[in-house]
Formats: C-alpha cells, structure tokens, sequence
C-alpha cells in the first residue's frame, strides 16, 4: 500500500518473487508498480470503477505468452461493469459458483490431510518416541485416531462455518432482477434529440406524493436507452424493478421516480459512481 516506505516496499516485492511469499494482497496504487513475472492468480475483492484499472489488474498475469487466471468478486450491481469490460476488452467472464461453508471445510480438511501425507519424515530422530506412542495408542482403532485427529483440527472450524449463508444469487432472484432487462430494448426506440433536450420535465409530470424525483448526469448520449438506463441503476443499488417509476431522458441528463423509502438507498448506491471515467452524480432534483 502506499504508506509503505520504498525500503519496506523492496523488502515485501523481493519476498514475493523469490516465491516464499505466496499471496500479496495490493491497494490499486501500489499494484500499479508491481512488475512480477509469472503470477498465476490476480483476484479483484471488488471490480474497479474504470476499466482501464481493471485491464490493468488483470495484465499482471498471463504475460509474455503465458497463462493465468483473473478472478473477480462480483455482485449483481456489478453486472453493468461486467458487461462494459467484456464489450471494451473484448473477453468473456464465466460466471463460477462461490464455495458454501461446506466446501471451505472440505478443501481445508483435505489440504491439511494431504501435507499431513507429503511430510517428510526422514531428517528427525523420530524413532525414540514410537514406542511411547505405539503403548499410548495400542487400544485405539485406526478410525478413532482419524476421527480424533479431525476433531482436533477443525472442530472450531467446522462450527464457524456449519451455518454460513449461502452468498450465490440463486434461480429466482436471478429471474426477479433480470425480468425488466430481459424486455426488448428496441421497443424504446432513439429518443429525438433537438433543442428542447435541455429542458427538465414539470413538476406536473411527477405528482404522485410516495415517490422522490432524481437528477442523473446520465443520458442518451452516454448510449442508454430508457430500458438500459433503469437496468443499469437497478444493478448498482440492487433495488427490485417495482421502487421506480416514470424515466425522462435527455441527451445529457435524466430524471426518474423512485419510492421515497428507497431514494436515499438508491442516491447512496449511485451517486459518486464512476461509468467510463466519469464521475456520477445522482440527487434530489428539486435540490438542485
């Protein structure tokens, strides 16, 4: 990270190629300096605001021929991003399932298991004390020991994750998000653009006391249809499609209804946003 002086800096990226650092977690300003070959994993904890960045990212592994992985941590907010990265960089994601608590505990149990059986056990006087163990556990079954050892090693471990959430988007939600994306989006048309683009709709427009109207620097221009723009801030704050309302777009900007309950949830997830290097503003549009 960037409070590191460049000394510790050295220290840590020396580590790193010599491989007896396996796992270097970056801050996006510090990864930026990091020229390390061979690097088989680059994981995004979340995806970053500009693509530029993630190309980035992820060009810090696979080079100079070789191949590797990116892997990115994604929710169903960050299905615009998603599909702006594979459209500008020109590759596709493949969506994998997130372990359960289950698989976690299964992977660590056999990870352990296996180092347990690659041991190498010819350097140590191991020999003086096989007697003592041999009397110590002369009553007890080959499945008992394996059994105990278990409890020793992941009993704690078993109960933290034995009630963990399942973190996928399963089938039915997918089908409630999605079901406003899936409408042809063509059926919207191109708005015509000409000089009363600049105008704001009237407040007559917008009567209905249970919702709130928002200003978004966003408009046609940015290539949204009215469709595309609803999804878009639908997957940003992960509202269901019922929380907005009317949508009027312009070339640069646009207004949309949205329940009162949830403006300010949808104001907090939108606004300061950034969509192709721009920086996104969302407020109250009788505030403005």
């Amino acid at each position: 990270h960037g409070d590191l002086t460049q000394q510790q800096r050295d220290k840590v990226m020396g580590a790193f190629r010599e491989r007896s650092l396996q796992l270097l977690v970056a801050t996006d300003v510090a990864a930026r300096g990091i020229d390390v070959k061979e690097i088989t994993h680059v994981i995004n904890f979340e995806l970053p605001d500009d693509i530029e960045v993630y190309t980035h990212r992820s060009g810090r592994t696979g080079r100079a021929g070789s191949t590797g992985i990116c892997m990115s941590i994604v929710m169903n907010k960050d299905v615009f991003k998603i599909r702006s990265i594979e459209k500008m960089v020109q590759v596709k994601f493949n969506k994998l399932e997130l372990p359960s608590g289950k698989d976690v505990c299964r992977k660590q149990f056999f990870s352990v298991m296996e180092k347990m059986l690659k041991t190498d056990i010819s350097h140590g006087d191991y020999t003086t004390y096989l007697p003592m163990l041999q009397e110590k556990f002369a009553e007890v079954t080959k499945e008992e020991i394996l059994t105990r050892m278990a409890a020793l090693e992941f009993d704690r471990f078993l109960k933290y994750y034995e009630n963990a959430e399942d973190l996928n988007v399963r089938e039915q939600q997918r089908r409630e998000r999605k079901e406003f994306g899936d409408r042809p989006m063509q059926s919207e048309g191109r708005q015509r653009i000409g000089s009363d683009d600049r105008r704001r709709p009237t407040q007559s427009q917008y009567s209905d006391g249970d919702t709130m109207r928002l200003f978004v620097n966003l408009g046609t221009k940015d290539g949204f249809f009215k469709a595309s723009f609803l999804q878009f801030i639908l997957d940003m704050s992960e509202l269901p499609k019922t929380a907005l309302g009317k949508v009027d777009m312009k070339e640069m900007n646009s207004w949309v209804e949205v329940d009162k309950k949830v403006a300010h949830q949808m104001i907090k997830a939108v606004d300061g946003k950034n969509y192709r290097g721009r920086r996104i503003r969302m407020n109250d549009a009788n505030s403005r």
